[in-house]
C-alpha cells in the first residue's frame, strides 16, 4: 500500500496541511499547496514522487466526493488515485512508471455507472504511462467510471488496461502503444459513443499487441500512425479486467479492434500490419490508407458471435494506392457491404468473401458492391460472390496476374461483373456462374448459359476470355 495517501476535497485541506509538513503520514519531500478546489503537489527535492495515492481505494473514507481540481508537478512511480464521484481534474506533468486511476468512485464501479453518482472527469498525463514496479501497478489501469470522461496521456503508453466506462468517452495517446488493452463496457449498459485516437505507432511486430474492443454505442476509433501485431488470428483474445483480484487478462500478441454494436466508424491511417478487424453489428464505415499485409477485415461480426438482426450493411473506402498482402475481407450482412478501392490499388495474395466462406457460421446473402479504380493490379488473388445479387467493378488498365472469380453456383442470384473495354483476360478465371449472372465488357453485355457453361451476347456470341 502507498506510504503517503492524500485525501482530496473541501474536507482534506487539514489533512494536507499535515502532509506537507511532514508528520510521519507522508514523505517530508512532498509539497502541497491548495487555491480554493485547487490544488498542486510539488516534489521539495526536484526528483520523482514515489509510492503516493490520492484517494486511494485502500482508505474508502478518504474518497473524493467534491469537484477538484489537482496538480502535480513531477514525475511519479506506482501512484493510485481515485477521485470520487464530482466532476474532477487530474493533471500530471512528468512521467508516470505504474498507475491506477479510478476516475470516479470505486464504490460505483461494478453497478450501471450511474451519470448521477459521477462527474465529467479529465486525467492528463503530459508525459509517458509506462510499466511500474509494485505489483499493484505492474500493469498500468484506468478505469473511467460513468459521465462524459477525458483521458488524454501526450507520450507512450506501455504496458495498460484501459476502460471506458458509460457516456461518451474520449481517450487520446500522443505516443507509440504496446501491450495494451481499451475497453468499452459493452453488455453493461454503455451505449456511449466514444472517441478513441493514437497518434502515434500501435503495437509491435514482435510482442506487444494494442488491442480495442468497442461498446454498445457508435464509437470512432482513429489510428494515425501504423497498426501492428505479432500475429493475425480469426477469433482474437482480448484484454478483460478482473476486479475480484485486480489481474489483467490479455494475450500480448494479438493487435485486433472490435468496434462492437452500433454505426462505429475507423481510420487506418497508415497501414496495418498482422491485424485483426471486426466491425461488430450496424453500420459501419471504414477508412485505409498505406500498406496491409495479413491483415483479416471481418465485416459483420462474421463468427465472432453477433447476431443476424443486428447486422448491418457495412462500408470500406480504400484511398488511392493502398496496397494489400495476404490479407481477407468477409461480408457476412444480408444489408449489403460495399467495398471501394481507389486507383492504383495492388492486391497480392489477398482474398474478397461476399458472403458463404470458411468465415461465416451463417450465410449472408445481401447485394454487396466491390469496386476498384483505374490502373489497379492483382496477384494471385480470389473474389467469391457467394450468395445475393454482388456487384463488381473493375476500373480501366487493371492489370490481372492470375486472378479467380468464384461466382457461388447460386443460379438465379444475378451477379454482375464490370470490366473495362480491351481487358486483357489472360490471366483472369471465372468460375462458380448461374443462370441470371452478367458479364460485362465496356458496353457489351454476356449473360451465363448453364447448357455450354459459358457467357453469351444477344447476338449469340460467346465469351472468350483469353
Amino acid at each position: 500500500m502507498p506510504s503517503a495517501t492524500l485525501a482530496i476535497g473541501s474536507a482534506g485541506y487539514n489533512l494536507l496541511e499535515a502532509l506537507e509538513d511532514g508528520d510521519g503520514t507522508a514523505k517530508e519531500d512532498i509539497k502541497v499547496s491548495r487555491s480554493g478546489s485547487s490544488y498542486s503537489i510539488r516534489s521539495k527535492n526536484g526528483e520523482d514522487i514515489e509510492n503516493l495515492a490520492i484517494g486511494s481505494q485502500n482508505l474508502p473514507s478518504t474518497i473524493i466526493d467534491a469537484s477538484s481540481n489537482v496538480s502535480i508537478f513531477t514525475g511519479l512511480l506506482d501512484f493510485e488515485a481515485s477521485l470520487g464521484k464530482g466532476g474532477d481534474t487530474l493533471s500530471i506533468f512528468g512521467n508516470v512508471e505504474g498507475g491506477r486511476f479510478e476516475l470516479d468512485s470505486h464504490e460505483h464501479r461494478n453497478d450501471q455507472l450511474n451519470a448521477t453518482l459521477n462527474g465529467r472527469d479529465l486525467l492528463s498525463i503530459r508525459g509517458d504511462l509506462t510499466r511500474g514496479r509494485d505489483s499493484r501497478t505492474e500493469v498500468n489501469r484506468i478505469y473511467s467510471g460513468g459521465n462524459e470522461d477525458t483521458v488524454r496521456i501526450t507520450g507512450k503508453v506501455e504496458d495498460a488496461f484501459i476502460f471506458l466506462g458509460s457516456g461518451n468517452d474520449s481517450l487520446s495517446i500522443g505516443g507509440n502503444s504496446f501491450n495494451l488493452d481499451v475497453k468499452g463496457d459493452a453488455g453493461k449498459g454503455d451505449a456511449g459513443n466514444d472517441y478513441i485516437e493514437f497518434r502515434g505507432d500501435a503495437g509491435k511486430l514482435s510482442g506487444g499487441g494494442v488491442r480495442v474492443q468497442g461498446g454498445e454505442g457508435s464509437d470512432t476509433v482513429i489510428f494515425r500512425n501504423v497498426f501492428q501485431g505479432s500475429s493475425a488470428e480469426k477469433n482474437p483474445s482480448f484484454g478483460d479486467y478482473d476486479y475480484d483480484d485486480n489481474t489483467v487478462i490479455s494475450d500480448p500478441g494479438t493487435s485486433a479492434v472490435d468496434l462492437g454494436e452500433g454505426n462505429d466508424s475507423l481510420v487506418l491511417g497508415k497501414g496495418a500490419t498482422n491485424v485483426d478487424v471486426n466491425t461488430g453489428s450496424g453500420k459501419d464505415t471504414v477508412s485505409l490508407n498505406g500498406s496491409f499485409e495479413n491483415v483479416q477485415f471481418h465485416l459483420d461480426g462474421a463468427n465472432w458471435n453477433y447476431s443476424d438482426d443486428l447486422r448491418a450493411g457495412d462500408r470500406i473506402a480504400a484511398s488511392n494506392g493502398a496496397i494489400f498482402a495476404n490479407s481477407t475481407f468477409s461480408s457476412n450482412s444480408n444489408a449489403g457491404d460495399s467495398l471501394i478501392f481507389g486507383s492504383n490499388t495492388t492486391f497480392d495474395g489477398t482474398k474478397v468473401y461476399l458472403s458463404n466462406n470458411e468465415f461465416f457460421d451463417q450465410q449472408g446473402a445481401g447485394r454487396d458492391s466491390l469496386v476498384f479504380g483505374s490502373n489497379s493490379y492483382f496477384l494471385d488473388s480470389t473474389i467469391s460472390t457467394g450468395y445475393g445479387s454482388d456487384t463488381i467493378v473493375f476500373g480501366s488498365s487493371s492489370t490481372f496476374g492470375n486472378l479467380a472469380i468464384n461466382l457461388g453456383n447460386n443460379d438465379g442470384d444475378g451477379d454482375q461483373i464490370r470490366f473495362a473495354a480491351g481487358t486483357n483476360f489472360e490471366n483472369v478465371s471465372i468460375y462458380g456462374a448461374g443462370s441470371g449472372d452478367t458479364l460485362f465488357i465496356g458496353s457489351t453485355a454476356y449473360y451465363y448459359d448453364d447448357l455450354q457453361d459459358n457467357f453469351y451476347s444477344n447476338g449469340g456470341q460467346l465469351w472468350k476470355p483469353a
